[in-house]
């Protein structure tokens, strides 16, 4: 049950951080939203994994 919250907590973050990666107009908050896309994704693997 944790995985699963975790895993879906991960995932959202994931895909509102990717568009935002798309939408932002100033490199700089496109670059920490990429930032934060990475570290979900890397969350996503040790939960997928684990």
């Amino acid at each position: 049950m944790g995985h699963t919250i975790l895993y879906i907590i991960f995932v959202v973050g994931l895909m509102v951080s990717a568009t935002g990666v798309v939408l932002m107009r100033t490199p700089i908050h496109s670059l920490l939203l990429l930032v934060m896309a990475f570290f979900n994704a890397a969350g996503l693997f040790l939960v997928w994994g684990g």
